[in-house]
């Protein structure tokens, strides 16, 4: 009898520990409305041979999260493998390989190098940082509330900062509930108008499969995404390489004024542009 009452006990005081963060966290986020695309518009190719001097380094590609026909898996599949294997490179992803979602450009990594022990594979974040931040902006109402969690807290905390977004989205998820009911599905509509163009994505992969790319997030989504900080941590972990290495990461990360491109210029590198998807689709890789 005594440990369910202190069963009951723990339940509720966390419970209401989750519910006074949630309100703390909603009461200090700060709330916007849809924001506009970045100002640099900027080209960018798909994928770049890196050299420090006259020595290339290592090989830079954008990978895109959409789903591959199977042709196309069989062929980036072929090509990660060959180019993983050139000099016995450290294949560095966004977030562990055996966390990586099927169906996208970065799934045929997976099938190329994941059980291959004779590849080094290392991870620029933690599956649980990454889904901290997706996790950290909350609909409420007609407005988006971006909790005040940092990269760096959540790259050092990735489980709490998690479970706090988590919680403050369920309570969030009860409010638009009773939102839509009271205010004819205002939140509904909300949700429908941040949606974009239908055919964004689709416009984004034909560049993409033509060997260039555009900045396509706008500057409220490259916060969201802790775009700058990310690229920052990406650019210093490859600089500090001692040895050649292939990195596949999202596309996006490439552009920008603070991408990862240009943060690579930055650090006295210089990239020579070639085209991802060609790489795996031509005639040369079989």
């Amino acid at each position: 009898m005594t440990s369910k009452i202190t069963l009951v006990l723990f339940v509720s005081w966390l419970f209401l520990f989750s519910l006074l963060v949630s309100i703390l966290l909603i009461v200090n986020s700060t709330i916007t409305t849809p924001a506009p695309h970045a100002s640099n518009q900027s080209e960018y190719a798909t994928g770049y041979i890196v050299r420090k001097g006259e020595k290339e380094v290592g090989l830079l590609l954008g990978s895109f999260h959409t789903q591959l026909n199977y042709d196309e898996q069989d062929r980036f599949k072929t090509m990660f493998l060959r180019e993983a294997k050139k000099n016995n490179r450290t294949v560095f992803t966004e977030i562990p390989t055996e966390a990586i979602p099927a169906g996208g450009v970065e799934a045929s990594l997976v099938h190329a190098v994941h059980f291959d022990k004779s590849v080094k594979k290392q991870s620029f974040e933690s599956l649980q940082t990454q889904l901290a931040f997706l996790n950290r902006s909350v609909f409420v109402g007609e407005k988006v509330l971006h909790l005040p969690l940092s990269y760096q807290f959540m790259s050092n905390h990735p489980l709490i900062s998690l479970y706090t977004c988590k919680m403050t989205q369920s309570y969030a998820l009860l409010y638009n509930i009773l939102y839509n009911v009271f205010m004819e599905n205002a939140h509904a509509q909300f949700l429908i108008s941040r949606a974009g163009a239908p055919d964004r994505v689709a416009k984004l992969y034909r560049a993409y499969q033509g060997g260039t790319i555009r900045n396509g997030l706008s500057n409220e989504e490259r916060d969201i995404f802790c775009m700058q900080e990310r690229d920052a941590l990406y650019a210093d972990t490859l600089a500090s390489q001692s040895e050649d290495w292939l990195a596949v990461i999202g596309s996006q990360h490439l552009t920008g004024e603070q991408g990862l491109v240009e943060l690579l210029k930055e650090k006295g590198f210089s990239l020579e542009p070639v085209n991802t998807y060609k790489m795996a689709m031509g005639p040369d890789t079989q």
